[in-house]
């Protein structure tokens, strides 16, 4: 079953990366922060989402080519205002999406 998604109680799990892909996302992740410090960010929250006392769940639909600065979105932003807020992604089985899972 080489290159395939292994299947564990209906979860699939993403392939893991070689040392290759783990150092393809380390070299990524460093990208992502060093452009992220050069973009600006504009946090505007009209629902409300994040100036309530009690967090209510929150589904954020990005397109893959934006999934990584919403890690750094998440931590400047979210994180800070809610500290009990978590964060999940959603990323395909395989293997660029094991490359994914590991950067996030």
């Amino acid at each position: 079953m080489s290159g395939a998604a292994v299947r564990t109680r209906g979860v699939v799990v993403p392939k893991k990366p070689r040392w290759t892909g783990r150092l393809a996302a380390t070299i990524v992740y460093a990208l992502i922060r060093t452009v992220a410090a050069t973009v600006r960010f504009r946090w505007r929250d009209h629902s409300g989402q994040f100036t309530s006392a009690e967090p209510r769940p929150v589904i954020f639909c990005i397109w893959h080519n934006r999934l990584a600065l919403s890690l750094i979105l998440y931590r400047k932003y979210a994180k800070r205002r809610q500290p009990s807020r978590r964060m999940a992604a959603l990323v395909s089985a395989s293997r660029d999406g094991g490359i994914l899972a590991r950067i996030l």
